[in-house]
């Protein structure tokens, strides 16, 4: 998932409207890589961004009420608990 390059976040496609969507998290300390995944499996955007609350909201308005399956470690904790608070649904 992680690449030599950085992609932005922000994307000039259509945004996402209603569930559907698929979002995994590798968390690091300063940034996270985020893979999107639609209905259908195919990858929709792969990006970095950073370790902060303002940035997981962007991800959730762009992908509201996503699964996510989400990395163990250090800042899943707090991160799984805001996620499920702003609607998304974690994969077990």
């Amino acid at each position: 998932m992680k690449t030599n390059t950085t992609p932005s976040l922000v994307s000039t496609s259509t945004p996402a409207v209603g569930s559907g969507f698929t979002l995994g998290l590798d968390l690091g300390d300063r940034q996270h890589h985020v893979c999107v995944l639609d209905a259908t499996g195919h990858i929709v955007r792969e990006a970095a961004l950073p370790n902060t609350r303002p940035a997981l909201a962007q991800l959730l308005a762009e992908f509201p009420r996503s699964t996510v399956a989400l990395e163990a470690g250090t800042h899943s904790p707090w991160i799984s608990r805001y996620l499920t608070a702003h609607g998304s649904t974690l994969f077990k």
